[in-house]
This record gives C-alpha cells, sequence and structure tokens, in this order.
C-alpha cells in the first residue's frame, strides 16, 4: 500500500478517538484549515436534505455543514474495519449530492488496497 496523503493521515488520528459504531472519519482541507468530522447519531437538517436514512449525520456531512463554497478545498474520507484494514470509504450518493452542492470537486478515499482520488464533475 502506498503511504496514505495528509488528509488521510489526519483522518487516521482522529479516527482512532472516534467511538461511533460505524466508524468513518473525514477531513476537508484548504489553504492550511482543516475541519475534521465523524459519523454519527446526531441528526442534521442537511441530512433530509440531501436523502439521507434516519438523518443520521455522515462524516462528510459532519464536516461540510461548516463550509459554503468548497472548490478551493479537497475532502478526505477515512475507513477502518474492525480488524484494522482499511475499507471502502467513497461517500454515498446521499453525500455525493452533497459534494456536489458545496463545490467539492476532489474527494480522496479509502479503498481496500490504499486509496483513490476521484473528480467530482456537477451534472
Amino acid at each position: 500500500m502506498d503511504k496514505l496523503p495528509f488528509g488521510l493521515t489526519i483522518c487516521k488520528k482522529a479516527f482512532k478517538k472516534d467511538l461511533h459504531r460505524k466508524r468513518v472519519t473525514a477531513a476537508y482541507v484548504e489553504n492550511g484549515i482543516i475541519i475534521i468530522g465523524n459519523n454519527s447519531r446526531k441528526t442534521h437538517p442537511l441530512a433530509s436534505t440531501f436523502g439521507h436514512r434516519n438523518n443520521h449525520t455522515h462524516a462528510e456531512l459532519d464536516v461540510l455543514k461548516y463550509v459554503k463554497d468548497g472548490s478551493n478545498g479537497k475532502l478526505y474520507v477515512y475507513r477502518e474495519k474492525c480488524d484494522g484494514s482499511l475499507g471502502l470509504a467513497r461517500p454515498c450518493q446521499y453525500c455525493m449530492k452533497l459534494l456536489i452542492a458545496k463545490n467539492i470537486r476532489t474527494v480522496i478515499y479509502t479503498t481496500e488496497t490504499g486509496y483513490a482520488k476521484e473528480r467530482i464533475f456537477s451534472s
């Protein structure tokens, strides 16, 4: 596995402190500013706006609720399985709608074999 990019390394450190059952951590990085968020059972109005079931807050939403225009930053999403190996952390279809609405152009997320970088194009 390649060395993780800076944003995923930051997520990994924050991930170790997350107590949520389905642990996923996200970080938004722009010009030296870092916002970190985790999955949560707490609700947020944006969750239902973008179609999330039960209005649970995904890590991406937990971060992006603080971002107005994300066109100059990158979003990183990190997940580990129970055995400590990396897991697929590609944003769900509802979070992808949120990323488009917030103008996020690049998302980097863990996969089972390392990480992937994906460009996001609005439809």
